[in-house]
């Protein structure tokens, strides 16, 4: 027999150096629209923040605008102060001079030092008062030391009125965004149970490629059903657990609107005694400044003791301070009713 000739080749099963490289891209192609969820989710959650953001800015509002109005009836104390210490001034220049010339006596003499002393005292309490309602503004505004606030406004019996509107509470807007975003996690949650399509592409480079001793590549897609078959019921667990807090969010919500409605309906309350206080306050003033107008020209002439006229004129300062104070009361509660339409001013 002849030989037969047969051409062989050395396959290498094994090689000491392999080398691979890989890329792979996937991407959920049906995911019960989870992913799309999950996009308007973040929007409510942006939506539930400028709520949040709304009702901050309207409580530090409304404590700007009451400082403003302590400090415009600080100013105003200031200023009553002023010309009682100017009145007090002028009367005792006016005894010391009949003092020295025997138509006074020392009495009413000490009496109008005594008062030019007092009025003096007041004077400085009622500025350091003042300073003070421009500092606790300042550091309400968050104002440097260095800026001086300079009140142009002064409080006058003009817009007493309440703008009333509806109620929308910014903060129980806050919390109904929050109540929707759970409930759709609660659903989403149980999401969990469903098959997810994934579609993937990649592609591999190596060597050896194939059987031979060479870099080589090769591109591979696909599709890809993912399903979890059990994992401890946990998308069950989580739907429940933001279930629950739901609920509880729609229990506090309730609690706070109703809260709403007698937290408005009080202050419009206080706003109506404080309305009616002025009035009265206001119809005092008015006599008791006719009653100074007519002790004054009295006492001046000689006609009036010098008692009886530091009653009548205590008096008037008296009503003038009672006046003022009653008048920021009725601001204040107005502020109070238009904020309470928009937010809780509750610190707690």
């Amino acid at each position: 027999m002849f030989p037969i000739e047969v051409e062989t080749v050395n396959i290498a099963f094994s090689r000491h150096n392999n080398y691979k490289l890989g890329l792979t891209l996937s991407r959920p192609l049906w995911t019960w629209m989870r992913l799309e969820k999950g996009y308007t989710l973040q929007k409510e959650g942006y939506q539930a923040k400028y709520y949040e953001f709304l009702s901050k800015r309207v409580q530090y509002e409304f404590n700007v605008r009451q400082a403003y109005t302590l400090a415009l009836l600080s100013r105003d104390m200031v200023e009553i102060a002023r010309e009682n210490l100017e009145f007090s001034k002028r009367r005792l220049e006016l005894l010391d001079e009949a003092y020295k010339k025997g138509r006074a006596n020392r009495i009413d003499y000490l009496r109008a030092v005594s008062d030019y002393e007092m009025a003096n005292a007041n004077l400085i309490n009622a500025e350091n008062a003042y300073k003070s309602s421009i500092r606790m503004l300042a550091l309400i505004l968050n104002l440097p030391d260095t800026v001086e606030i300079i009140l142009t406004d002064s409080l006058t019996g003009k817009d007493l009125e309440i703008k009333e509107g509806e109620i929308r509470r910014y903060d129980i807007e806050y919390l109904r965004k929050q109540v929707k975003i759970l409930e759709e996690l609660s659903r989403e949650e149980l999401k969990g149970y469903l098959p997810s399509l994934v579609g993937f592409i990649s592609y591999n480079f190596q060597r050896p490629y194939g059987f031979e001793d060479r870099w080589g590549g090769s591109w591979v897609a696909g599709l890809t059903l993912d399903w979890t078959l059990f994992d401890g019921f946990s998308p069950s667990v989580k739907s429940k657990k933001y279930k629950i807090q739901a609920e509880a969010l729609k229990r506090r919500i309730e609690f706070l609107e109703n809260q709403a409605k007698e937290d408005i309906e009080r202050a419009r309350r206080d706003y109506e005694y404080a309305l009616e206080a002025l009035k009265a306050y206001e119809k005092n003033l008015r006599t008791m400044e006719e009653a100074f107008s007519l002790a004054k020209e009295a006492y001046l002439k000689g006609r009036m003791s010098y008692i009886d006229f530091k009653q009548v004129e205590l008096g008037y300062m008296g009503a003038q301070i009672s006046y003022k104070k009653a008048l920021a009361d009725v601001k204040m509660a107005k502020l109070k009713v238009e904020y309470l339409h928009l937010t809780s001013l509750s610190t707690r």
